[in-house]
């Protein structure tokens, strides 16, 4: 559902949660085999789209397809490509296609596939850390035919180096303020989307700031936004992340019981 390369591209349905679900199930209706949709990056929230090709029946999401660039010759003033604008892939997207998939994993049930400028295996790892199941490489294997086989090989190794029996351990652990906004959230039906910050520390020990900031999607898909921010602590930062889990999780509590 996303081709940047095309004069259509994806605007026509590959944008919008109403537009990746009709898709899908047009699909699903008449296919018997496993369905993944590959969904377009060039969008304001990932996880809409993610949620529209699961609730259309997608067994599986794939992310990221190329993002929409251009190139112009500054000598004839015109775009290199004939069709202006085109897709951009390899080493330069993986940050963002790390970032979407972790936020797409954390709106689905349904597994994610990870792609997007993977050339090695600690590009796939980061992807699994992220919430991908699966990984895909694309160019890199035009700068070297056996980069699949080095990037397993990769794998294996960070598996013994950590002693990781098992690679479904190391799915979706990626490490992101978990004592705080996280904390109390970790045992239930709910997604936490956040970003935190921590200040630095006086002389006098005081932390200037420490906070997390995000919003949280309860099982039954309704929506809260959450915001904790704590100035001036003179508490360790674990106490602080504490009186952050503490509210986070009183707030759950309180907005569960409303949305019932």
């Amino acid at each position: 559902l996303s081709c940047p390369n095309v004069k259509a591209g994806c605007l026509a349905f590959g944008t919008t949660y109403e537009g990746v679900k009709e898709v899908t199930s047009a699909v699903r209706k008449v296919l018997d085999k496993p369905l993944i949709v590959k969904l377009t990056p060039n969008v304001t929230d990932i996880t809409q789209t993610a949620k529209g090709a699961e609730d259309g029946g997608a067994d599986a999401i794939s992310l990221i397809n190329t993002l929409l660039g251009m190139k112009i010759d500054v000598n004839t003033r015109k775009p290199v490509l004939a069709n202006n604008t085109g897709g951009l892939s390899g080493p330069a997207i993986k940050p963002v296609a790390v970032r979407m998939v972790y936020q797409a994993a954390k709106a689905v049930k349904i597994p994610v596939m990870g792609l997007g400028g993977i050339v090695n295996g600690e590009d796939a790892i980061e992807f699994m850390l992220a919430g991908a199941s699966t990984i895909s490489i694309g160019c890199g294997n035009f700068i070297d035919p056996y980069c699949a086989v080095k990037t397993v090989e990769q794998i294996e190794k960070y598996m013994k180096k950590y002693n990781i029996e098992d690679i479904n351990d190391i799915i979706g652990k990626v490490k992101t303020g978990e004592n705080r906004l996280a904390k109390p959230l970790n045992k239930t039906n709910s997604t936490l989307h956040h970003k935190t910050g921590t200040g630095f520390i006086k002389s006098d020990g005081t932390i200037t700031a420490i906070n997390d900031i995000g919003y949280v999607r309860l099982a039954n898909d309704s929506i809260y936004y959450i915001a904790v921010l704590c100035s001036d602590s003179k508490l360790s930062i674990c106490e602080t992340e504490n009186i952050i889990a503490e509210i986070s999780k009183l707030t759950f509590k309180y907005i569960s019981e409303l949305k019932k």
